[in-house]
């Protein structure tokens, strides 16, 4: 593979920047696939690679899990995903009835009046999607679908060998080397993701 090649001041001085933080980092981790990030892709992606017996590595910056709310609506298609992997169950178990969440009230503000109200499960398209899918759509906080993302990823880790999962480990460099990919990483003072 040929090296990227700066283009500009902006891209050399970043370039250099990679280098050295790749020369100040942690010896590299050499894996087959190295995954930037893990949220929910990139732990579905872990939990998929150990399940398949690819060797990978998976580097998150954060140390600790966020609690901030974040995404809640898991769509049909996420919820089949889910169910390949076997958490189709225990995020339906986790989620509150559906009852208290197919309502969505849009509004000015918080404390603002009432624009519109939607039954998401009442739609056409709700329908259509119940009938063509064995799987439902389900409402659970992003911080409890990673939580039970995370949790799995790392019984695959532990269970079946092929994954090394970093926790507070930011990437400073990717590079080539033969059959493999050198993953650079340096300790992140970043919490609240993972």
């Amino acid at each position: 593979m040929a090296p990227i090649r700066a283009t500009s001041g902006a891209v050399r001085r970043l370039a250099t920047a990679a280098a050295a933080a790749a020369a100040e980092a942690t010896p590299p981790a050499r894996t087959f696939v190295a995954i930037v990030g893990g949220g929910p892709v990139g732990l579905y992606l872990s939990l998929l690679l150990s399940r398949y017996g690819v060797p990978h590595v998976l580097a998150e910056r954060a140390r600790a899990p966020s609690q901030h709310p974040r995404a809640h609506l898991i769509n049909t298609r996420t919820m089949e995903l889910l169910r390949q992997v076997g958490l189709e169950d225990g995020v339906h178990a986790a989620s509150p009835p559906p009852d208290s969440w197919r309502r969505f009230v849009y509004a000015e503000s918080v404390l603002g009046a009432q624009i519109a109200a939607v039954d998401h499960l009442a739609l056409p398209s709700a329908r259509r999607l119940a009938e063509a899918s064995p799987s439902r759509l389900s409402h659970l906080a992003l911080p409890k679908l990673q939580a039970q993302l995370g949790a799995a990823a790392e019984r695959a880790a532990r269970t079946l060998g092929y994954a090394t999962i970093l926790s507070g480990a930011e990437v400073t460099a990717v590079a080539p080397a033969p059959g493999a990919c050198l993953l650079y990483t340096s300790p992140s003072p970043r919490d609240g993701l993972l």
